[in-house]
């Protein structure tokens, strides 16, 4: 008998945790068409007028690496309105003569690379960042991994999203142009499971945030305090 009252309970829980995820994908799917068709959508003349201080941590270099960093020097934004601080642990990184190259590519992209990082806590990414933030002088800082491609329109979709009440805006990324086993496996998360919590997260006003592409304003984070930011990583800042 007490068995057979376990297995109704555990069908129940089964149940009705399908029928969550169910909900769950068809919240995401309304948020999703709204956001792209819908009265979520940003109108296209909210202002592209904010500084923005692009920040790349930056480590290694694989086919795609100068592929997603250049796309960052050719964003359609005004060009005395944001720059491009890129920050390795290592003058030996791979990744700098990338660096240095497209830096001679678009001479006219405000960049700077800053090579060695500020030993301020336990986590090596915002200790290699830290030096780019305290030399960054706009408002908005963006921080983006160096594995994000950044469309042209990126900046802009971000900056429409500034209000009085904004101190946070994140993306949803996706993957592209899967290559092997590994990517295939995070184009299948980022498009099933993550984007579904990222999406109903948001109209329930739950607060969910992906640090691999995010714009904070100055203020904010400086409120948030020195210890924090010190110890944790920056999803957990976030």
């Amino acid at each position: 008998m007490l068995s057979k009252v376990l297995l109704v309970a555990l069908a129940a829980i089964f149940i009705t945790g399908e029928v969550v995820i169910a909900v769950a994908h068809i919240i995401a799917l309304v948020v999703s068409f709204l956001s792209i068709h819908g009265t979520f959508r940003r109108k296209k003349d909210q202002g592209t007028h904010h500084a923005v201080s692009i920040i790349k941590p930056l480590l290694g270099a694989d086919g795609q690496t100068e592929t997603n960093l250049e796309s960052f020097f050719r964003l359609d934004y005004d060009i005395d309105r944001f720059e491009i601080l890129l920050c390795v642990e290592s003058k030996d990184d791979p990744i700098v003569p990338v660096v240095r190259r497209l830096q001679q590519k678009y001479p006219n992209v405000r960049s700077q690379l800053f090579i060695g990082g500020k030993n301020v806590g336990l986590n090596p990414k915002i200790n290699n960042m830290v030096r780019a933030v305290e030399a960054a002088k706009c408002p908005w800082l963006w921080i983006a991994d160096s594995g994000i491609f950044a469309k042209p329109s990126c900046l802009q979709d971000m900056v429409r999203c500034v209000s009085p009440e904004v101190g946070l805006i994140h993306q949803l990324p996706f993957v592209t142009n899967p290559r092997n086993f590994a990517s295939y496996v995070n184009a299948v998360y980022f498009g099933t499971s993550h984007a579904r919590a990222i999406l109903v997260s948001d109209p329930l006003n739950l607060r969910c945030i992906n640090g691999m592409s995010c714009m904070i304003r100055r203020g904010a984070l400086e409120q948030v305090g020195e210890a924090i930011v010190l110890l944790c990583a920056p999803d957990g800042i976030l």
